[in-house]
């Protein structure tokens, strides 16, 4: 029995050099110590089963002596007894104490108030973006309705005349095989249109109209200066001149017009915030009861090094 307590007690001095080392090495940054987190709770866990094993042997020995009644058995009972309630019951207090914190504080960090708040957070910018996409919606409509009878040599003249009086960025009239008709935007070094991608072409051959909001890269983009990377895209069908074919949807020269504008940097800016906030408590709630297991666990092996130790 004499190397297994050698054992036990070389396997704790190794398990507990390599984790004060660990510690003072990863203690000073918080990535560090995430990555290092497993190892250490590993070398929590095998420091713990050593001084378990090395109790257990001691306790199994002085247990045999108490019963072939060796002379200072029994006094190094008391003295034994005396102090594993000294070590056991204050760490048992702290312990449940800790764990009852714990649970608080993790409970507390998901208020349903705080979640509530978000969530109205996020509908308020979801409600501001429908108002403004159903208000250029609108003016889009408007804008098909008075290019409708069109020809192609007067649309540009047109399309210009109209995006100036509605107010919007950019306006662009292009066939069903994605062949530009006309285009006028608001930035004079604006030449090439942006046109649809390829998923919202495809919308357009089932639901006949597109209407989102989507992210957009302001360098590339001629609609920089109002927006911050977020703008409205809506396109309809617009009333050619084949009406027949038009409404069967089959022509392949049939026109659609698309106006795009930025929404307002303000408004971007808070939603985006609101967005990622939502997002990030949504993935800490996800959490929650990974935590509650993770911290539980360390304050179980911290309170079996100190009795034990």
């Amino acid at each position: 029995m004499k190397w297994g307590l050698r054992l036990a007690l070389v396997v704790a001095a190794i398990s507990a050099s390599a984790l004060l080392a660990l510690l003072v090495w990863s203690t000073g940054n918080a990535s560090r110590y995430a990555q290092r987190y497993d190892t250490l709770l590993l070398l929590n866990g095998v420091l713990a089963i050593a001084l378990i094993f090395w109790v257990l042997v001691l306790s199994g020995r002085l247990l045999r002596q108490i019963r072939r009644r060796q002379f200072g058995s029994r006094l190094t009972a008391r003295f034994a007894l005396s102090f594993a309630l000294i070590g056991v019951l204050p760490g048992a207090l702290i312990y449940v104490l800790s764990v009852q914190f714990m649970s608080r504080s993790i409970e507390s960090w998901f208020n349903v108030r705080v979640d509530t708040a978000l969530e109205a957070g996020l509908n308020l910018g979801r409600a501001a973006l429908d108002s403004q996409r159903a208000d250029l919606m609108a003016r889009a409509r408007d804008m098909a309705a008075k290019l409708g009878n069109s020809g192609d040599s007067d649309m540009t003249l047109a399309i210009t005349q109209l995006r100036e009086a509605s107010g919007v960025a950019e306006a662009l009239v292009f066939t069903s095989s994605g062949r530009p008709i006309a285009f006028s935007s608001s930035s004079y070094g604006r030449l090439l249109p942006d046109m649809p991608p390829t998923n919202v072409l495809n919308q357009l051959r089932v639901s006949r109209s597109y209407a989102a909001a989507e992210t957009y890269d302001e360098k590339g983009s001629g609609l920089s200066g109002e927006g911050t990377g977020l703008r409205l895209r809506v396109v309809i069908p617009l009333n050619s001149v084949d009406r027949f074919s038009s409404a069967l949807g089959v022509a392949p020269d049939m026109r659609w017009l698309q106006v795009m504008q930025p929404v307002p940097e303000q408004i971007a800016r808070n939603a985006n915030q609101v967005q990622q906030g939502f997002r990030d408590y949504q993935e800490l709630a996800l959490s929650r009861k990974g935590l509650r297991k993770l911290y539980g666990i360390t304050l179980t092996l911290a309170l079996i090094l100190a009795v034990f130790a």
